[in-house]
């Protein structure tokens, strides 16, 4: 009796998994029977990680995704499905897009890195008045340093 399982299909068995391998030197793929997205990439160095594939969108709006989840050795079958499952709940239930929302924290966190502090604004300001007298700006200056 022949298998109908897929070529690059693994079993949901933690050896079985452990024992995969790149095929014919270059880079294979294999899904995971029974976690839908989870994906183990084996390189032709011997080294494998997981992966988590899925899209987002619709039709001409569709966007293929693929988030890591971590080595192998590191990131065991069942951590590695446990994560797949997280992603899948975020995705499908939250409509959340992980890529997208790493993107956005990036961003923001670009953001406040640019963002002028109060102390940088005073010097500005200092500067930049030439009316006040130098009495003035040192009373200016003492309130700043001690608040």
């Amino acid at each position: 009796m022949q298998s109908t399982k897929p070529k690059n299909q693994l079993a949901y068995i933690a050896t079985v998994v452990d024992a995969a391998e790149a095929v014919d030197g270059k880079q294979t793929e294999y899904t995971i029977e029974g976690v839908p997205g989870l994906r183990l990439v084996c390189h032709p160095s011997g080294s494998a990680s997981w992966t988590f594939r899925y899209q987002i969108g619709a039709g001409s709006d569709r966007k293929r995704r693929r988030e890591k989840i971590g080595p192998r050795g590191v990131v065991t079958l069942a951590d590695a499905k446990k994560r797949a499952m997280e992603l899948n709940h975020q995705i499908v239930v939250l409509g959340k897009d992980p890529h997208e929302e790493r993107e956005n924290e990036a961003a923001a966190k670009r953001d406040r890195a640019k963002a002028v502090t109060f102390g940088e604004l005073f010097d500005a300001r200092m500067k930049a008045d030439d009316t006040l007298s130098a009495n003035t700006q040192e009373n200016y200056r003492l309130v700043m340093d001690k608040y």
